[in-house]
């Protein structure tokens, strides 16, 4: 009897060390899994928006239209950005910005500036507004000389 006694005792010793090492592959195998799944909770949702609340714009009125032009920092290349402007009445209008980003390409993250520029006849002064995806932005305009080239102005903003 013994003999099964000590097989008893190796037999239950060799279960322990198997249970230890399943839970050890277990524990890591989970710690692996909640890992990925931390990851992929944090990346951006494929397709969705870009979104700034302040926009730097200059304006020219110019043989009676509005010019609006600027330019936008975009995270990465893939993203691109649609300028439109709809007159709301004869003195007021909404500049719509919209941008979306290309699922299919593989962008490195280098900040990219896509530039934007709209027209409108109306009377002056006009009242303008922003959106931007279907957000309101606030619009720093800064008025360009109907004598200058819009294109080659440089808004400074140091400060």
């Amino acid at each position: 009897m013994d003999e099964n006694m000590q097989n008893s005792n190796n037999m239950g010793k060799i279960i322990a060390v198997l249970l230890v090492i399943i839970l050890l592959v277990a524990g890591v195998y989970s710690a692996m899994n909640w890992n990925k799944n931390d990851v992929v909770d944090n990346l951006p949702i494929p397709g969705s928006d870009y979104y700034v609340s302040v926009i730097n714009v200059k304006h020219q009125y110019k043989d009676g239209k509005h010019i609006y032009a600027g330019s936008l920092d975009l995270p990465t290349p893939c993203y691109s950005l649609v300028s439109a402007i709809s007159k709301d009445t004869e003195t007021s209008a909404t500049i719509t910005l919209d941008t979306s980003r290309n699922e299919e390409e593989i962008c490195s993250q280098v900040i990219t500036n896509r530039k934007f520029k709209v027209e409108t006849t109306g009377g002056n002064p006009m009242s303008i507004q922003g959106l931007m995806n279907s957000k309101p932005i606030q619009l720093n305009l800064f008025e360009v000389p109907a004598d200058k080239n819009i294109d080659e102005v440089e808004i400074d903003i140091k400060g």
